[in-house]
């Protein structure tokens, strides 16, 4: 059951605050987008995309926390505040590179040498 930002079960409580809606995450993959050279229509491609793809991640990550806060309590603290957390960060990383990678081929990007 969902009340207002807690999602609650018979044994588990899950509160969804404001640091938990993945805009870090969603800033940090725009301010990449926008910082690299690439054309425009490249960037609106890869933002829209990159937005949805980690709004998307972020509910599949806040599902499994309330599954581990369920099943596995014991490691809902360090799954929250460390493996989720960097997995996250991480996959956001990634998901710039290969964003960045992509637009680097319809540029022609060769690299400095």
């Amino acid at each position: 059951m969902v009340d207002n930002d807690k999602i609650v079960s018979n044994t588990f409580d899950l509160r969804v605050g404001e640091g938990c809606n993945a805009l870090y995450e969603i800033m940090l993959f725009l301010s990449a987008v926008l910082a690299f050279e690439a054309p425009l229509y490249s960037k609106i491609y890869g933002a829209g995309f990159g937005i949805i793809f980690i709004y998307v991640l972020n509910l599949i990550r806040i599902a499994m926390l309330f599954f581990i806060g369920i099943h596995l309590n014991e490691y809902f603290k360090i799954s929250h505040d460390q493996v989720f957390q960097s997995l996250f960060v991480g996959i956001v990383a990634i998901l710039w590179l290969f964003w960045a990678a992509t637009a680097n081929k319809h540029i022609g990007f060769k690299g400095t040498s």
